[in-house]
């Protein structure tokens, strides 16, 4: 091989292999590179769900940030959103009152949700913290790369805020309209001043404000100036005496237990400030309504409606009532007619060898006082006729008269059309077969109770009683005792507006609890009597 030749093969050869070693470095380079690649996309498949967090994280951050601005917009516009309203007693919400109230509650409301949206947001940014320092100690990824991440998601979630936006705008619109809807309401509300609620058929005008305090009802309970810490003792003490009486270890320790509580509940109490339930503006109405003699403010027949009359047709209307029944006027004055009630009672109960002060006191009342007429109007019938009633409430029989109707219920109850309630009446309707051409009509009875006659009701009365095998059960009482009892109770004086005292000659007085079970106890002898016993013998011949 000549010596040229040789030199060029070397040179070649030379060449070849440094060729050869650059591609082995930059393969091997290569491989080293795929390795970490590999590493990398593991690591950061590991860190996928923290981001995932992190997405979450920032998703509830920048809701939160839009419900703050939303809120605020609700604050400066004077609206509530509806989770966050307040409901308010229906007696005091429709008032001015109820109306300043419920503001004041809805705007303290909406503050403080705004106040625990802040809170959420801190704790927030305490969870995204935790991630990222979690991304960067435990995963070894670096704070740049994690910024970048963060970045990065945020830019992602302007789809999302967007929409967010969109919705929280969409419903203020609609808190708009609907406050423009209660105001347009409010106004027709004025215009006609609710006149299903307040009856205006006296010669007065009544001003919107009269009628929107008059609008709260008859029993609405206003707010006391002082503690009533005489009324809280009376009723604990009333309470505990009844239990006492009852004679028995357990009774005798619950009355001491309910005394030491009562004890410690009005020691802690009673020095506290009460806050009116009514502005200086409705006491200054209510005074005027009180202070006016010319109008008689009462309650309708149906519903809580109230009525305002004037003083001279609501007399005349009780005028009416006391024509209608067996009414004369009594010559004799309220004390002697009480303190002679009184006596018969208590000579009665001695007869019957009640003699103990605490036994007597159960059907006695210590300071009686004379029973009242009053009216109920009917609005719902024409030129608003009145309903009389006796109110009985402490009468020297009101308490004899409940006990004895405790034992005339039962009696009452036998009867074959009883009817406990409008539950009741739906069920016995519901198992009566109407066929075809049949008709469902019903009877009224004008003036029931005034229409019984006494003297034969209770001739009903004592052989129902004589007849009754349970009555030994409800008391210990013989049946002329309580015969005696009832004639006592019936007697009725009572006292109309003006001050005169009517004595009833005939009839059940209505509203005594009496009543009730005297009349349905006569009503069933007549309709068995009368109605099914005439039927049947028509039948029979």
């Amino acid at each position: 091989m000549p010596k040229r030749w040789s030199k060029c093969y070397s040179t070649e050869l030379n060449t070849v292999t440094s060729s050869f070693n650059q591609y082995i470095i930059i393969i091997l380079s290569m491989a080293s590179r795929l390795e970490v690649d590999s590493d990398w996309n593991k690591k950061r498949q590991q860190a996928q769900p923290f981001i995932n967090k992190i997405r979450s994280v920032l998703e509830k951050k920048a809701r939160t940030f839009e419900q703050i601005g939303f809120l605020r917009r609700c604050q400066k516009e004077k609206l509530t959103p509806k989770g966050l309203r307040v409901k308010l007693p229906t007696n005091i919400s429709g008032s001015q009152f109820g109306g300043r109230l419920q503001s004041r509650s809805e705007k303290r409301v909406v503050k403080r949700t705004i106040g625990d949206l802040f809170v959420k947001i801190k704790k927030l940014d305490e969870q995204l913290a935790d991630l990222k320092l979690h991304l960067n100690v435990e995963m070894g990824f670096s704070n740049k790369w994690i910024n970048k991440i963060v970045i990065w998601v945020q830019g992602s979630l302007k789809e999302f805020t967007s929409k967010v936006k969109a919705g929280l705008k969409k419903k203020l619109v609609f808190l708009r309209k609907q406050r423009e809807e209660i105001q347009r309401t409010q106004v027709k509300k004025k215009r006609k001043l609710d006149t299903k609620v307040v009856y205006n058929n006296s010669s007065r005008h009544l001003t919107d404000e009269q009628i929107e305090l008059l609008s709260l009802g008859l029993n609405f309970g206003i707010a006391p100036k002082k503690f009533p810490l005489l009324e809280y003792v009376t009723a604990a003490e009333v309470l505990c005496q009844r239990l006492e009486e009852v004679g028995d270890a357990e009774s005798i320790e619950k009355a001491r237990y309910v005394r030491n509580e009562v004890f410690l509940h009005l020691k802690r109490s009673y020095k506290m400030t009460i806050k009116s339930n009514l502005t200086p503006d409705q006491r200054r109405v209510l005074k005027e309504l009180k202070e006016d003699d010319t109008i008689i403010i009462c309650p309708a027949d149906k519903g809580k409606a109230v009525v305002v009359e004037d003083r001279e047709a609501y007399m005349a209307k009780t005028q009416d009532q006391i024509h209608e029944g067996d009414y004369v006027l009594s010559n004799k004055s309220e004390k002697t007619i009480l303190r002679r009630l009184h006596r018969k009672l208590m000579d009665q109960m001695v007869a019957m060898k009640i003699t103990d002060f605490k036994e007597q006191r159960r059907f006695a009342v210590t300071g009686p006082v004379m029973a009242s007429m009053a009216l109920l109007v009917k609005v719902h019938k024409k030129n608003f006729p009145g309903r009389a009633y006796v109110s009985q409430i402490d009468d020297p029989s009101y308490k004899i008269c409940k006990e004895l109707t405790d034992i005339l219920n039962p009696i009452d109850e036998k009867g074959e059309s009883f009817i406990k309630d409008t539950y009741h009446f739906k069920e016995m309707l519901s198992k009566i077969e109407m066929q075809h051409g049949f008709k469902m009509g019903s009877l009224d009875i004008i003036g029931m109770f005034p229409n019984i006659p006494v003297k034969k009701a209770l001739e009903i009365v004592r052989e129902e009683l004589e007849n009754d095998e349970t009555l030994s059960g409800r008391t210990k009482w013989k049946v002329d005792d309580i015969m005696k009892l009832l004639e006592i109770s019936i007697e009725t004086y009572f006292k109309t507006l003006d001050g005169k005292i009517y004595f009833q000659r005939d009839g059940l007085p209505i509203g005594k609890s009496i009543s009730k079970p005297l009349a349905g106890i006569y009503m069933h002898w007549f309709e068995k009597t009368y109605v099914f016993g005439g039927i049947l013998e028509k039948a029979d011949g």
